[in-house]
């Protein structure tokens, strides 16, 4: 008795999910988009944007302004000593944005945390391995303007840093261009 009242109750479930309808006020969107990264502190030194990325992402409208974003990133910031390998990290944050609108485009600030992995690429001919793998937690935030292209396409204009707590000082900053599809 008690596994069929089981497999009603799934069964259940999943015609309502299956079955259901989004919230009007709330929204769905994946995209991806690339960025050129500067790892050394200071948005101001411009020779510091030498590294690329790449990201996607997952959101969805928690209100009419407010979108909470979970994002994978990876992205290669330089080695800590002089002729030590570049270091590729690959991110996943949570973050929460306030938008403010306007009739065709969006922006806001957003703000979260995230995990951290530090690995460095296998070195070159005269490199030498300074830095190790690591783990490590850090904080994000930054400023993001949307396009509204269509219905459900939006092209996103994004500066983000990242504030990572390693054995070395890490501040990458992160300059970049992404399209979301909203469903």
């Amino acid at each position: 008795m008690r596994a069929n009242a089981r497999l009603l109750a799934f069964a259940l479930a999943a015609v309502f999910l299956l079955v259901g309808r989004e919230a009007r006020s709330q929204s769905f969107a994946v995209g991806g988009g690339v960025a050129v990264v500067n790892d050394v502190g200071a948005p101001s030194i411009t020779s510091g944007f030498q590294t690329w990325g790449g990201s996607l992402f997952a959101e969805m409208t928690l209100d009419k302004r407010v979108i909470f974003q979970i994002r994978g990133s990876r992205f290669t910031v330089r080695g800590s000593g002089t002729g030590a390998p570049n270091i590729r990290t690959t991110a996943a944050t949570a973050t929460v944005t306030y938008l403010f609108s306007e009739e065709w485009f969006h922006a806001g600030l957003s703000g979260g945390i995230g995990g951290y992995f530090l690995r460095p690429v296998t070195p070159g001919p005269g490199e030498e391995v300074i830095d190790t793998n690591e783990e490590a937690f850090g904080f994000t935030g930054g400023l993001v303007t949307i396009f509204d292209l269509g219905p459900r396409w939006d092209l996103r204009l994004e500066g983000r840093g990242h504030l990572i707590r390693t054995n070395a000082s890490r501040k990458p900053i992160e300059l970049g261009i992404a399209v979301g599809y909203h469903f």
